[in-house]
């Protein structure tokens, strides 16, 4: 065999080989990616479900469609409010430079990022800081991916009955 065609078949070798490479490396990486967003979920929901209290807390006074925000009536302070607004925030934040997907997000936390995104006490709370702190992007990548989550059929049904969930129940007229 002549020189040029062994020359040409150790070159189209060597570039196989290092096209090889180049893919098991970016399937290593890729599978990386999805275990390192499986563990910052898994601490995420550590720290939503078990370890912080005032989570808990304020999960279950929206839930009970109680006063949040001690101005208003309720327990909690800005810093509380903050703090629970903020986590979400960051599920925003982690969702849209692609550490997060919509379906982790919606599978620990979607309900509960809806409920606080429609409950009206925080919807004014977040428009007081956007208007009279002059914040104008205070919790956005909160809003953003509520509204991503609202448009997921799976929580058709909670979005629906959100609006009226926290109106009293009427009385059925006299006479009735």
């Amino acid at each position: 065999m002549d020189s040029f065609w062994w020359r040409l078949m150790v070159s189209i070798g060597f570039l196989g080989s290092q096209a090889l490479l180049v893919y098991f490396f970016w399937a290593t990486q890729q599978s990386t990616l999805q275990i390192e967003a499986v563990r910052l979920a898994r601490e995420l929901a550590s720290s939503f479900y078990f370890n912080d209290q005032l989570y808990q807390r304020v999960r279950n006074s929206i839930e009970a469609c109680q006063k949040l925000y001690k101005p208003n009536g309720g327990p909690y302070s800005h810093d509380d409010i903050n703090k629970y607004l903020g986590f979400f925030e960051d599920l925003g934040y982690y969702q849209k430079h692609g550490l997060l997907d919509d379906e982790i997000i919606a599978h620990f936390y979607g309900a509960y990022l809806i409920e606080a995104y429609e409950y009206p006490e925080l919807k004014d709370y977040i428009a007081r800081l956007r208007t009279n702190a002059r914040q104008p992007n205070a919790f956005i990548e909160f809003e953003r991916v509520a509204v991503e989550m609202e448009k997921d059929p799976q929580f058709a049904e909670l979005v629906k009955v959100l609006p009226t969930a926290c109106q009293p129940a009427q009385e059925p007229a006299k006479g009735q």
